[in-house]
Parts: structure tokens; sequence; C-alpha cells
């Protein structure tokens, strides 16, 4: 799953999406916060959340909101949270602590 797109049409079992999102996951439990390192776990958390609920284009936090009104998404208030936080970290240039880091990593593991 995380090696490349899905093709169109195709499925990925939820659970082996997110066994292999927890596996990519595991690797940052001992990585301080750098940008490479928060731009890794943020395209973790785009595939994830793109292949998991059928989204088909690339989304901002705003249209991930809209998408998740619609559909039945257990741990929706999590995956949102981690959603904005990615977007204030990536494009607002907020500022993240190590531990801050490893509790929103932690918050994604839970809502998978």
């Amino acid at each position: 799953m995380f090696k490349g797109e899905k093709e169109q049409g195709d499925s990925i079992p939820a659970h082996k999406l997110g066994e292999e999102a927890k596996k990519k996951l595991h690797s940052f439990d001992k990585k301080p916060f750098d940008q490479k390192t928060f731009d890794d776990f943020a395209w973790i958390f785009r595939v994830y959340v793109k292949h998991r609920y059928d989204i088909t284009y690339e989304f901002t936090y705003e249209e991930l909101k809209r998408e998740m009104e619609h559909k039945n998404v257990k741990h929706k208030e999590d995956l949102l949270k981690v959603a904005q936080k990615i977007m204030h970290v990536g494009y607002m240039d907020e500022k993240m602590t190590d531990k801050q880091f490893h509790g929103l990593i932690d918050t994604f593991k839970k809502a998978i």
C-alpha cells in the first residue's frame, strides 16, 4: 500500500491498511521531531485516510472535515485533530516539540 498509490478500482482491506500504517508509524517511536520525519508522518496519514475512506483527491483539512460528515467514521475527532495539526505545522509554520509529535502519532494510532 505505501510503496505507491493504489490503482483506480483497487481495494485494500481495512485491516491490512491499518496494520501497514501502524508498522510504519512504529518506525517513528524513537525519532525526534524534524521536518523530514514530520513530512513522512503526514504522508502516511494522507495515504491511510485516502485509502480507508475512499477519497480520490488530495484533500485539505476543510475538505476532509466535509467528507467525514457524510461517512460513518470511527474516531472522526481524532483523525480531524491530526489533520488540523498537520495543516498548522506543515503550512502555517506552527512549532512542535518531540513530545507533541509523539502524542500526535499516538492519537493517529488510536484512530486506526
